[in-house]
């Protein structure tokens, strides 16, 4: 890719509403940069220091994003195949820091609609895989549906301690079928950034050859997480109504504390206000001037302007409401669960966010399916295993969902004899692995099996010799 084209697609980062999105989960709002105003003379807004300017986040749109990354991300998933040593590498391959990877994946694809996983060789030529931030990353892809990648480049800044102070870089990463190649931008030039520790690893392979030979993946090192097809960040559905629940709370708040404001003041018999004078001191000071049509004697009136807490209380319960039906969450308080909820009822509270876990949930699968394909290749190539062919695999992602445990364990005590029992111990709630208990279940029939004696407490040949 030549310096031209790289530099095209430094100009399409991510996207703005990416940006948005990691700040709202973060709690950096809109209402933070919010000033008091209040008319002008002119007519126009102006900014006033002597009002109350409450600025408050109730952060509903993280802990929605939370409940959605942890219903759908929470619990390791599950990948098996036909072939027991296959299942072991997977397992050694897929531990607890790629979950972890996983997770976040999952957060990044929630927040801005798209994350990236970009798997490499270490210095000890072990598969690993990291996270590449979507705001990071311009793809370019081969075809319009967004499902194959020619190549994609990668811009983030990066420091190192010289001689005793702090420089800044800017480096750029270009992602091809070959390689990683590394670039230093400096004034809007690409410069050599030296040997990329993500390219292309020269690997011995552990068979009779001594020979060393680079590994090639064939495919872009760089595979994309989407949370559906459409690429959207979560941010577009909520920010609106985000904003009004911060903009009804901080306005609650500050009239709270405007004692003055909750009185118009009336004076009688005080002209000499022109009516932009009078607009600007009623939203300043509350004064409103008044004279008498036959010249009475001045004074002063009060009205009292009540602050009804229940009109704020019912609006934010409406826009909550509505920020979990569009952000397809999960309500606790829903009606939906009733009094005594059971499986249908909490199915029925789920359902919103069952059909956004769907989405995200195959378009998850078919990214799994294009990681094993690094996965396979690196198997083959360390000679740890030789694929001839695409192994048929299931995937399975374990959702975190409120379950009603007693119906659960009576439902799969009612399956016995009906379905095999494999099935009946991964649908028991208390089951956290199916082969662990398995195991387990077979190491205590063996114990009670080997304690239990036939013959009354006498070994056999004494039986024999009675």
């Amino acid at each position: 890719m030549d310096e031209k084209t790289i530099l095209y697609y430094l100009k399409h980062l991510g996207t703005p509403d990416m940006s948005t999105s990691w700040k709202y989960y973060e709690g950096d709002h809109d209402i933070l940069k919010r000033e008091r105003t209040v008319i002008g003379e002119d007519g126009t807004p102006v900014p006033v220091e002597n009002l109350p300017n409450n600025k408050l986040v109730d952060n509903a749109f993280a802990k929605i994003v939370d409940q959605k990354v942890n219903y759908l991300f929470g619990k390791p998933i599950t990948i098996t195949s036909d072939d027991d040593k296959y299942n072991t590498l997977l397992k050694e391959l897929f531990d607890l820091p790629f979950e972890r990877t996983l997770t976040r994946v999952g957060r990044e694809a929630v927040l801005c609609g798209i994350s990236w996983i970009h798997p490499f060789l270490d210095a000890e030529g072990i598969l690993r895989f990291r996270r590449i931030p979507a705001i990071e990353v311009a793809p370019i892809w081969l075809d319009s549906e967004h499902t194959q990648l020619k190549g994609a480049v990668r811009q983030y800044q990066t420091s190192e301690i010289v001689e005793g102070e702090e420089v800044k870089k800017t480096m750029v990463e270009v992602y091809s079928p070959g390689e990683v190649t590394l670039y230093e931008l400096k004034k809007e030039k690409l410069i050599d950034g030296g040997e990329s520790p993500y390219a292309t690893i020269n690997y011995t392979y552990s068979d009779d050859t001594t020979a060393e030979e680079p590994l090639q993946w064939g495919r872009v090192p760089l595979i994309p997480f989407k949370s559906s097809d459409m690429e959207i960040p979560i941010i577009t559905r909520a920010k609106s109504l985000q904003d009004a629940i911060n903009l009804m709370l901080s306005d609650f708040q500050n009239n709270m504390e405007e004692d003055s404001g909750t009185t118009v003041m009336v004076l009688k018999n005080y002209d000499g206000e022109d009516l932009s004078s009078f607009r600007h001191n009623l939203s300043l000071y509350r004064t409103i001037p008044v004279t008498t049509v036959e010249g009475g004697e001045g004074g002063v009136e009060t009205l009292q302007i009540e602050v009804n807490a229940e009109n704020y209380a019912i609006i934010l319960k409406t826009l909550k409401t509505s920020l979990i039906e569009n952000m397809r969450g999960f309500d606790p308080s829903s009606e939906k669960l009733g009094g005594d909820p059971n499986e249908m009822s909490i199915q029925s509270a789920y359902s919103d966010m069952d059909l956004d876990a769907n989405s995200t949930e195959t378009e998850f699968k078919a990214s799994m399916d294009d990681l094993i394909y690094f996965v396979n290749f690196y198997f083959k190539a360390t000679g740890r295993y030789n694929i001839d062919k695409p192994m048929e695999l299931s995937i399975l992602f374990n959702r975190d969902m409120l379950t009603n445990s007693s119906s659960m364990i009576a439902n799969c005590r009612d399956s016995m004899g009906i379905i095999s029992q494999r099935t009946i111990i991964a649908n028991h709630p208390f089951t956290q692995s199916v082969d662990d208990e398995k195991k387990y279940m077979a190491e205590e029939q063996s114990t009670l099996m080997s304690s239990f004696d036939p013959y009354g407490g006498y070994g056999r040949d004494e039986q024999l010799l009675d």
